[in-house]
């Protein structure tokens, strides 16, 4: 993200020129509560949907669905013949179009006051359970949804966002730090909670502090566990 907004054009077009103003006094985090975050996300898709129109080819295109970030940096840091006779105008009418149609696209989804755009009103986190497919049992896997999200496919706390709109369909489903040597002071954090069991109370209990980047206690002395249990199974044979 630093990378793109050091290279936005210096004179955009009038067009172009809110969307090159609000990414150049971005601090390049891709936090929920970010507007710039939002229309960075939206104009990095409309640039590489323009750049792999102009450098992929024809018979190549159905199997290209995105470019690596690097990739995408390099053709706007260093364009070549691929854009054309004169590369680097082709690179920055691509850059220009780019951050044009972004705006208008955060314009219509997320209002006409860029004060109030927000990553997290696009970026929301519906996890659904691949049992969820079967229509004979769908019901008894429910979605788990309702809150929006800040970061990407790229970000530590990586949340995966969907090709077809922006919503998070998973992302890093396990972490855990561990302290050897003072192992109670270990955390971690599973997404979407304690339990595979959907009408557990402990199946989306981690779902806020996943979305939050809130990290749990990892508890490994008995007398914790013990005391953090709220409830124990016990299997008897007959």
């Amino acid at each position: 993200a630093r990378q793109l907004v050091a290279m936005l054009p210096e004179t955009p077009s009038p067009d172009a020129a809110p969307a090159a103003r609000m990414l150049a006094d971005w601090n390049g985090h891709v936090d929920g509560d970010s507007g710039a975050a939002a229309l960075f996300e939206i104009v990095w898709r409309e640039l590489d949907a323009r750049m792999r129109d102009a450098v992929v080819p024809d018979r190549a295109k159905s199997l290209v669905t995105s470019l690596s970030p690097g990739v995408m940096l390099g053709f706007l840091a260093h364009p070549d013949a691929r854009l054309g006779a004169d590369p680097a105008a082709a690179r920055d009418a691509l850059f220009d179009a780019a951050l044009a149609s972004g705006w208008v696209k955060a314009t219509r989804l997320m209002g006409e006051d860029p004060a109030a755009w927000r990553w997290a009103t696009l970026h929301r986190v519906r996890i659904q359970h691949p049992l969820s497919s079967i229509p004979a049992i769908a019901r008894a896997f429910p979605a788990i949804e309702g809150e929006g999200s800040g970061g990407d496919a790229y970000t530590p706390m990586a949340r995966w966002v969907s090709s077809a709109g922006w919503r998070v369909t998973g992302g890093a489903s396990y972490l855990m730090v561990c302290d050897v040597g003072k192992w109670e002071n270990s955390v971690m954090l599973l997404l979407p909670g304690q339990s595979a069991e959907p009408a557990s109370p402990h199946y989306r209990d981690f779902y806020k502090p996943w979305i939050e980047a809130r990290m749990q206690p990892l508890l490994f002395d008995r007398k914790a566990i013990d005391a953090a249990a709220t409830r124990r199974t016990e299997l008897t044979p007959a």
